[in-house]
């Protein structure tokens, strides 16, 4: 019994070593599976070009349903989860057969799973739909300018007036007609888009000056008026109030902050296009840098609104010592987008569609958004409405251009509203 058990033990450490290295590797293995960099860099590239493709499908599918004059419908990506697990198993095999050849064998498996979770939110809140029905700021409009956007575009698209030039009003029945006013609109921003790339006017964010009080005359008796004034003075004193003495010789508190302006050169006094541009605004000839603000902060209109007076922007005696703007709404411009969306000519025979007015202004008419019957092959984005195919050429530069804008335009205005409902899960496989 000994005599075999030691034989037994003898026996077997020729066979252990390989084993034992077979083991060895197998672990080595098993430890090196793991979920490594460059596959959470495809899996968030691939997740980060579907919220895009997705997003950009939404706003195309809602141009195309305000074409056909439906309700716009917006859907938010609330949150996106995923988890990535590794599975694996190894097994070894070793036979030792007295007088001959020592065996070994091995066998290895795994598994790999990914499980992400989207959860889709409806912003049906007053506030979301508030921001995309309220004029666009000049704060909102510079952030664009500065985001590298063609200056000219971006100010011609989400403008409805500058001082008192109008800009078209987006009717997608086609019975308004333009304003007596929008050639010249459309010429103030030619001439500035020229002076500006000829240096002889700046047109960016500079230091603006806005009326803080109600504009008071000294000289007008009114003690209590004096007395307003003053106390507002030492109260905004630590905020960088000042007082200016304005061009119709009343008093008005003033705070200086960064705005968008246009700011002219010395040389400009020589330039036929820079005085051109001045007479369009209505601009003080006294004055070589204008903030541009919105319309109702004006100094000229605040001042009148003090007095009851007429409007200066329905004033063209007015002369503005600022550029008073009055923004688009994002569902106007969004409106105004639609316009460009062919729809196929049956709908238009049928009466379920109007015809698309004619539009000129670049941020619009760059957008040329086609219809066809079958799938596009060429498209770089297409969406399906009404058993047909919408969408926009992968090689029009342009349309792209103008469509980056309209998304621009979208995120500045609408953002993200927190605890919007319902909620949508959806786990997917």
């Amino acid at each position: 019994m000994n005599s075999k058990r030691s034989q037994f033990i003898t026996g077997y450490p020729a066979v252990r070593p390989k084993v034992l290295l077979c083991g060895l590797l197998m672990m080595g293995m098993l430890s090196g599976c793991t979920i490594g960099p460059k596959v959470y860099q495809s899996s968030f590239d691939d997740y980060n070009d579907a919220i895009r493709k997705t997003s950009d499908g939404q706003m195309l599918t809602n141009l195309v349903r305000m074409r056909y004059l439906e309700s716009p419908v917006f859907l938010q990506v609330a949150s996106l989860n995923t988890s990535f697990s590794v599975g694996a198993n190894a097994g070894v095999t070793g036979t030792n057969v007295s007088g001959g050849p020592d065996s070994v064998g091995a066998s290895v498996g795994g598994t790999y799973s990914e499980n992400p979770t989207i959860t889709f939110s409806l912003p049906e809140s007053k506030e979301y739909y508030g921001r995309l029905m309220a004029p666009l700021s000049a704060n909102q409009i510079t952030m664009l300018v500065e985001a590298g956007f063609d200056s000219e575009t971006v100010m011609r698209t989400s403008l409805r007036r500058i001082n008192r030039l109008q800009n078209l009003t987006v009717d997608l029945t086609n019975k308004t007609p333009p304003p007596p006013s929008y050639d010249d609109f459309n010429e103030t921003f030619r001439l500035l888009k020229k002076l500006n790339v000829e240096g002889l006017v700046e047109f960016g964010p500079g230091l603006g000056t806005s009326g803080w009080s109600a504009p008071v005359s000294v000289g007008s008796g009114s003690l209590s008026a004096v007395a307003l004034l003053a106390t507002e003075v030492l109260f905004q004193k630590t905020a960088g109030g000042e007082l200016i003495k304005n061009g119709e010789g009343e008093y008005q508190l003033h705070t200086f902050t960064r705005r968008l302006s246009i700011r002219f050169a010395p040389a400009a006094a020589n330039s036929a296009d820079a005085q051109r541009l001045r007479e369009l605004l209505d601009l003080d000839p006294t004055r070589n840098s204008f903030a541009m603000l919105e319309m109702e902060l004006a100094n000229i209109e605040k001042g009148r609104a003090y007095r009851g007076a007429t409007p200066a922007a329905l004033d063209p005696e007015a002369v503005w010592t600022e550029v008073g703007l009055l923004g688009r709404s994002m569902m106007e411009i969004m409106q105004l987008a639609s316009t460009t969306v062919q729809v196929p000519a049956k709908d238009l025979e049928a009466g379920i569609v109007f015809a698309a007015p004619p539009v000129s202004e670049p941020g619009a008419a760059g957008l040329d958004i086609k219809s066809s019957a079958d799938e596009p092959s060429n498209a770089t984005l297409r969406v399906k409405y009404r058993g047909q195919w919408f969408y926009i050429e992968d090689n029009d530069l342009q349309s792209r251009e103008a469509f980056a804008l309209l998304n621009a335009l979208f995120a500045v205005t609408g953002g993200t509203v927190p605890g919007a409902n319902p909620i949508l899960t959806l786990p997917v496989n």
